[in-house]
């Protein structure tokens, strides 16, 4: 091979450089184990870290000019020396290229993926950071780690014992006529049971995955799957014994709007006034509570220590929450990383076969689809936690800042601009306390003039914009000042009654700890009384006991 000829080559196949490609202009006897960061092995254990790649030797990167190497080793003893020297042990693949006309040397290593689980080391891991290395992250090391929790699909294995006749004849007709529905494909009303199958779980026979959402409730039991979801309403969330209790252990999908019927059944409606016109909300969104049941069923571990738990939908006046089996795909529930991470659904089948009938709006969007719903709502932030081998995810009722919807409205109405699901939790953070996590996303909200900062040294806090957000006659510098601690306090004070109420105003101010004097918190009370989210339920001489009343 010519040098032209191999410039041609890496011309087609190697031209830029990108997460998976490495160009190295390393010429004479260059390190394998030297100095970290810049050398051999730190480059094979970041391009492993991620999807593998490869990394050529010889090349420079901007002109791909061949510059040759000067190895006295060969690539055989190379390829050893970086198996011996990497944990666990990576082998490499070193292919050696001789220029016929000008006598130039390049390597072309090819290095595997890391294996399911596991970071490949160096002396230490690295992962690539554009044009440098680093360590290895913890939120990589996260990701990594899971792996082994998204490699065995549960839902994709062949349930044994099992037949077409254990599916419920109803259930496949209303999948029929949902899928029919959705896609307009009318052939879809007229598939038998295979081609039912195959065309929904691109297998004819029968998954577990197809007894999830297609099973009779006695085949399902006879089988031991463990499907069951229970519903529990209890006035307050801080009652023992519930008001309401259903079991749901049929098919899926006959259970999935009686589900949300029997939650919609107690989804009482906010309604506030804006201008002349009276807005109606939903306790509950629609939306994100059929998300969240979906996410549920695709998420939980069907095989783990804790498989043989159903899912719980416990629902009160102030929130509802959805609790499954299995672990989140991160060790931190911060909301920015479960919104960024890639799609990792632990049964892959299951979730394929609700985004064929149309029942998830996205592949892989849970999370980022509740939580767009309700913070556009009022509601706050959704908040995730993981314990003793669930995972929690609870969505508050209460509509905390009706100014804030009338802030979304006019920006999209007066300026034609979608915030994105990033921009939505940084405004919510803003709103709330007046800060924020994400400081890129604030930096580019205040130079489009829909944040403002306020203040200075630690004193510093972001407003929104005062061009769009609606004051309700409040006075602009009280607003400055104290609209924001005053949304962080009030909500603090609801989450207090939400958890110990009724309690009395002197447990309020002594409890929690305010930065403000007694007579403000005990205006910030009569406040929430005034919004009927709170209610004097005694008089204990001269103190006042509060309890949580429903939102209307």
């Amino acid at each position: 091979m010519t040098e032209q000829e191999l410039i041609e080559l890496i011309q087609e196949k190697y031209s830029k450089e990108n997460e998976s490609v490495e160009h190295k202009a390393w010429t004479g006897n260059f390190n394998i184990d030297g100095r970290p960061k810049n050398d051999l092995g730190s480059y094979v254990s970041a391009l492993a870290n991620e999807e593998g790649g490869t990394l050529i030797i010889g090349v420079e990167d901007k002109t791909l000019a061949i510059l040759g190497i000067n190895k006295k080793k060969t690539p055989e003893q190379v390829s050893l020396e970086v198996l011996e020297k990497t944990s666990p042990r990576h082998k490499i693949d070193i292919q050696e290229i001789v220029t016929s006309d000008t006598h130039k040397k390049i390597w072309i290593i090819q290095v595997p993926k890391h294996p399911v689980g596991e970071w490949v080391s160096f002396h230490i891991p690295y992962q690539r950071l554009k044009e440098s290395l680093i360590e290895l992250t913890d939120k990589r090391k996260e990701e990594i780690r899971r792996e082994n929790l998204m490699t065995y699909d549960w839902s994709a294995q062949v349930c044994a014992d099992a037949s077409e006749d254990d599916l419920d004849s109803d259930a496949m007709q209303k999948t029929k006529k949902i899928w029919f529905e959705a896609t307009g494909n009318r052939d879809i009303l007229e598939y038998n049971t295979k081609q039912l199958l195959k065309a929904l779980f691109d297998d004819d026979r029968v998954l577990n995955a197809t007894m999830v959402i297609l099973g009779k409730a006695s085949s399902i039991k006879r089988l031991g799957i463990t499907h069951e979801i229970s519903f529990e309403y209890r006035k307050s969330s801080r009652q023992i014994p519930y008001d309401d209790r259903k079991d749901f252990q049929r098919a899926f999908i006959l259970d999935f709007d009686e589900i949300w019927s029997k939650i919609d059944a107690r989804n009482e409606i906010y309604r506030f006034q804006k201008g002349l016109i009276i807005e109606e909300i939903k306790k509950f969104n629609e939306i994100a509570v059929r998300e969240a049941l979906l996410n549920s069923i695709s998420h939980r571990d069907y095989a783990g220590p804790t498989s043989s738990s159903q899912v719980f939908i416990k629902q009160s006046e102030e929130s509802i929450i959805f609790i499954n089996p299995g672990k989140l795909p991160t060790s931190s529930p911060n909301i920015y990383e479960l919104v960024n991470l890639p799609s990792t659904p632990r049964n892959r089948k299951l979730a394929e076969a609700f985004q064929k009938l149309q029942l998830t709006n996205r592949s892989g969007m849970g999370v980022d689809l509740i939580t767009e719903r309700v913070i556009r709502e009022g509601k706050g932030l959704p908040e995730y936690k993981e314990h003793s081998g669930h995972v929690e995810l609870k969505l508050n009722s209460y509509l905390l800042d009706k100014e804030f919807l009338s802030y979304l409205q006019k920006i999209s109405q007066y300026e034609g601009y979608e915030f994105n699901v990033f921009e939505l939790i940084t405004l919510e953070e803003v709103r709330s306390y007046g800060k924020s996590g994400n400081l890129d996303t604030v930096e580019n909200l205040i130079q489009k003039g829909l944040v403002e900062k306020t203040g200075a040294g630690k004193g510093m806090k972001y407003i929104l914009s005062r061009k769009y957000y609606e004051l309700s006659g409040d006075d602009a510098s009280e607003y400055i000042d104290n609209k924001y601690d005053k949304f962080e306090y009030k909500h603090k004070i609801l989450r207090f009654i939400d958890e110990f109420g009724p309690v009395g105003s002197s447990e309020v101010i002594s409890r929690i700890n305010l930065n403000v004097s007694h007579r403000t918190i005990q205006r910030y009370l009569q406040e929430l009384v005034d919004e009927k989210l709170i209610k004097v339920v005694d008089n204990r001489g001269r103190e006042l006991i509060y309890d949580r009343v429903s939102d209307k």
